[in-house]
């Protein structure tokens, strides 16, 4: 069961990386665990369901592919923000 659970969290590391396009990034178990962390953390949601009635809104992948490309858009204004800013190009004038 715990295996399973950790595969999942694989997975996920998985699609992150597929759609960032840096799959290369992903190393799972390329560092050791600090001394006094656990090996192995597993989330279990059930209690968000059943005590809180809580339904997640959007799938998996349509999370992923909604923050991925919103944290793209953000880290794009920022740049251009920081550029216009920076620049002497008068067609960027504050």
């Amino acid at each position: 069961m715990w295996a399973q659970r950790a595969d999942h969290i694989a997975e996920l590391l998985g699609r992150i990386g597929e759609r960032i396009g840096r799959q290369d990034l992903i190393k799972l178990g390329a560092r050791a665990t600090p001394p006094g962390e656990p090996p192995l953390l597993v989330p279990d949601t059930r209690r968000l369901r059943t005590e809180l009635g809580f339904e997640p809104r959007w799938s998996l992948d349509g999370g992923l592919e909604d923050t991925i490309v919103g944290g793209a858009n953000v880290c794009r204004a920022a740049v251009w923000k920081e550029r216009r800013y920076m620049s002497d190009d008068p067609s960027l004038a504050r």
